[in-house]
């Protein structure tokens, strides 16, 4: 069975259907009751080797599908704590990673975040300067508003001393 899953290329995403396992395999097993119980009973089993792990489930259309898979995935599994037995670590997934969230996705918003921050803290420093200018701004026009009232007080002076 392991030369004929191997032949198909089957492995998750791309499983063989066990009609066409069976009839492959069935070329080479005469006895259909060891057959079909090899079929029934081959499922997580580690290949001869331990490098790869038969598998099984049925598809959503109810058809059984069978292929091989790392035999390191059922400790990867545990240790990310997903519980689904056939879940399968995206492309560019890595340990720390949320195994619920497509790797690329995650990365993006983790960018946008660094970037938000980053902005935020533009942000503050802008509005920091503003308060700041603002602040010289409001000291200026009481010194103008100061000096006017004095120009002002001066020239109602002048203003008693021509009539």
């Amino acid at each position: 069975m392991l030369k004929i899953i191997k032949e198909k290329g089957a492995m998750f995403g791309n499983p063989i259907l066990r009609p066409a396992l069976r009839a492959e395999v069935r070329k080479l097993i005469g006895d259909t009751d060891l057959l079909d119980h090899l079929l029934k009973h081959m499922a997580w089993k580690v290949v001869p080797g331990g490098e790869e792990r038969f598998m099984r489930r049925h598809n959503a259309d109810g058809a059984m599908e069978y292929w091989l898979e790392s035999a390191d995935l059922m400790d990867i599994r545990k240790e990310a704590g997903v519980e689904d037995p056939y879940w399968t670590p995206p492309t560019g997934w890595k340990f720390g990673d949320n195994p619920t969230q497509d790797p690329v996705c995650a990365r993006k918003l983790r960018e946008f975040r660094e970037e938000i921050a980053k902005l935020k803290k533009q942000l503050f420093i802008i509005e920091t300067g503003v308060y700041e200018k603002h602040m010289v701004l409001m000291k200026s026009k009481e010194k103008l508003e100061w000096q006017l009232g004095e120009i002002g007080i001066s020239l109602r002076g002048m203003e008693v001393l021509v009539t």
